[in-house]
């Protein structure tokens, strides 16, 4: 089931990121539960960030080859799938123009992933060991954001933390 839990921290990500409060549990039992409520009126958009995850896998599988959704640490790639960092790879890669800008440069995005792991301890961190806060869920967003944004030369939105609650 981590295949589902991986897809459900998607759409949270993109229906109630905040809501989300540190508790995983309960942030994806109401993910579940407000999608649910929601089908009827709203299937197709489900279905449509339902989508957009899947192209946000490809992007970052066109990007990062068989390193997606990896750490980079040591100077390698662990080889063990992070959480996390498809968190904030689905996050960004969801949006159609900033997949196409990322695959047309990835080499610049996998470098400046490389050196945000390499360089910004509060990233790694976010990534590999306190993960599931809010502080650390902003963090890594906003982090790989600003340096996605300039690896594309684009504007990214980024997520705000507001009285530790994350903000769109």
């Amino acid at each position: 089931m981590r295949d589902v839990e991986v897809l459900l921290r998607y759409f949270g990500f993109h229906f109630t990121l905040d809501d989300y409060t540190g508790n995983l549990k309960k942030f994806l039992d109401d993910t579940v539960n407000l999608l649910n409520a929601q089908w009827e009126k709203e299937e197709g958009r489900i279905k449509q960030v339902g989508d957009n995850c899947n192209d946000s896998i490809e992007a970052t599988f066109k990007v990062f080859g068989d390193n997606a959704f990896y750490r980079w640490a040591g100077g390698k790639y662990e080889g063990r799938f992070n959480r996390a960092v498809f968190d904030v790879m689905t996050y960004y890669f969801s949006d159609e123009a900033v997949r196409a800008k990322a695959s047309s440069r990835a080499l610049v995005v996998e470098s400046a992933f490389r050196e945000l792991c390499d360089t910004n301890q509060r990233f790694v961190e976010s990534i590999q060991t306190t993960t599931k806060t809010p502080l650390a869920t902003h963090r890594r967003l906003s982090l790989w954001g600003e340096a996605l944004g300039e690896a594309i030369d684009m504007q990214l939105r980024v997520p705000e933390l507001r009285d530790n609650r994350l903000v769109p």
